[in-house]
């Protein structure tokens, strides 16, 4: 049986200094140049994929699921901004800086698939 996986996809991540992100949590990087949790309306760089020590991986490129706070998205390019919590919302193209693609919506999960 075929299944459908955006996995892997240009999966491409940095290694950076950490402010204070945890494993899973939507970052964005600050005047220091490190990364922090994203607090909200704020945009955001990618998903803090692991920490060792005062560093942290940081995926920034490729398919990543995140949380989302939307009641409704349609697949093609959006902008969004981080939603506080761990979850994403849709913004202003203006205010995200950039549009992602989104490939998937989960409405019932609270779900969305984009490439960074």
């Amino acid at each position: 049986e075929f299944m459908i996986s955006y996995n892997g996809y240009k999966t491409n991540c940095i290694t950076i200094e950490n402010g204070n992100a945890k494993v899973g949590d939507i970052v964005s990087i600050d005047s220091d140049g490190k990364i922090y949790k994203s607090t909200k309306n704020q945009p955001f760089i990618g998903a803090c994929v692991a920490v060792r020590g005062k560093y942290a991986v940081v995926q920034t490129d490729g398919y990543y699921e995140f949380r989302t706070v939307a009641t409704a998205l349609n697949c093609g390019y959006r902008g969004f901004v981080a939603a506080g919590d761990n979850a994403i919302d849709i913004g202003d193209i203006s205010a995200a800086g950039r549009t992602f693609l989104v490939l998937k919506y989960d409405g019932e999960n609270k779900t969305v698939g984009i490439v960074l």
